[in-house]
This record gives structure tokens, C-alpha cells and sequence, in this order.
């Protein structure tokens, strides 16, 4: 599923943001003022490596050579259980592998730090996060993970206009 909007301000350019995870990735990108969000499941994937192929893909299906990405930002969260750890550090090192390629910068945000610029509270919910997404986007997210995403990606471009957070 994929929402297109353009962009309310002048900001950074051509940002990708991701909320990482096997039963749903949030996927947002900024290119030249349009912003596209959207999730994507893995988890009809059976075993990591293909996981990881399969996010290696879908990274490539969605780099435009026209309009190549600048700059990448991801969700770092704390993650308990080896299963969940193992899928993110994975996807992480795959994002990170991707980005080094193609020249594209990469950065992380920790969720605790998402939460606060996004809602004022540092321990807010999926929920709170996604009222916050409906306030400010004006429509309903696909699922929490595209709402993370997004914020991500308003995050990146005010941090890289230096207009924002930290």
C-alpha cells in the first residue's frame, strides 16, 4: 500500500526512512517535495536470509537512479528476544550495506527520541503516536509502523534543514 503527498515547506530532498521490522517495515520517502509512505510484510518469509534478500529487493525496486537518495534514517529500538534482534540487526546491516553503496548517508533515531519530538512524551504509545500521525498528516495511517516511518521522515528533514530536533 502507498500514499503520495507533497510536501507543506521546503526541506531536505530525497530522504528515505524506514521503522524496520519482519511483520511490517514503514517505509517513507521524500523526493524533490513528494512524500510517499507506505509498509511492506515479510512475514511470509521463512528463513533470515531470505528475509534479507527479499529487503535487499525491495530497496533496490524503490531506489530511483533519477532522483537517488541522499540520505537514509532508520528506527533504532530495544528490542528483547533473540528472534526479533537477530531479523532488525539483520535488516539494519542490510539498509546500512545498501546505503554504503550508493553513497547514500545513514543515520538512526532512537524510538524514545522519535516519541518526544513527535508527541512531547518520550514513553508514548503506538496509539498516541499514531493520533499525533492523524493530527499533523491529516488522514489515517496504514498501520503504526507507516506512522513511525513518517515521523522519521519529518524528523530527517528538519533535522537536515536544521530547523528542528538535535
Amino acid at each position: 500500500m502507498v500514499r503520495q503527498e507533497l510536501a507543506q515547506e521546503p526541506v531536505a530532498s530525497r530522504i528515505a526512512a524506514f521503522d524496520l521490522g519482519k511483520a511490517n517495515t514503514g517505509w517513507a520517502m521524500n523526493r524533490n517535495g513528494q512524500t510517499q509512505t507506505g509498509h511492506i510484510s515479510f512475514s511470509h518469509v521463512g528463513c533470515h536470509g531470505e528475509l534479507f534478500c527479499e529487503f535487499d529487493t525491495f530497496l533496490r525496486e524503490h531506489y530511483d537512479d533519477l532522483f537517488p537518495w541522499e540520505f537514509a534514517i532508520y528506527l533504532y529500538s530495544h528490542l528483547k528476544g533473540s528472534a526479533a534482534v537477530s531479523v532488525i540487526v539483520g535488516m539494519q546491516a542490510i539498509l546500512q550495506a545498501f546505503c554504503y553503496s550508493f553513497d547514500v548517508k545513514v543515520d538512526t533515531v532512537n524510538d524514545k527520541t522519535l516519541k518526544k519530538w513527535a508527541t512531547g512524551n518520550g514513553n508514548a504509545s503506538k496509539g498516541e503516536m499514531m493520533d499525533a500521525y492523524r493530527e499533523r498528516r491529516g488522514c489515517d495511517p496504514l498501520s503504526h509502523d507507516e506512522a513511525d516511518a513518517w515521523w522519521l521522515l519529518q524528523y530527517a528533514q528538519h533535522k537536515l534543514a536544521g530547523t528542528g530536533p538535535g
